[in-house]
């Protein structure tokens, strides 16, 4: 990664909205991609989607949404803490 993404990825940091962490090389496979949303009061009515090479799939059905949210927090819990996340970022950013 180019220096100068790690420091747009730092003042991204910087936003209240935005979540960022490292997930190190080795701490588990996730594979593929997912995206929750969620609509409306948090939890009234969440819809994910997933995505392969040449599709993306609508989920709806609660109990599936449940797994890619554990599998969310799973990845969340494994990545480096933020500010860990934002200190490496730093070292990185600034080395020559």
């Amino acid at each position: 990664m180019m220096r100068t993404q790690m420091r747009s990825l730092l003042t991204s940091m910087e936003q209240p909205n935005i979540g960022l962490r490292i997930l190190p090389y080795g701490t588990g496979h996730f594979h593929g991609t997912f995206t929750i949303i969620e609509v409306g009061v948090r939890g009234r009515l969440p819809i994910a989607t997933t995505e392969a090479s040449l599709t993306m799939t609508y989920v709806e059905e609660p109990s599936q949404i449940d797994i890619l949210a554990r599998t969310f927090q799973n990845i969340w819990d494994a990545a480096l803490p933020e500010d860990d996340t934002r200190g490496l970022l730093h070292r990185l950013s600034s080395c020559s």
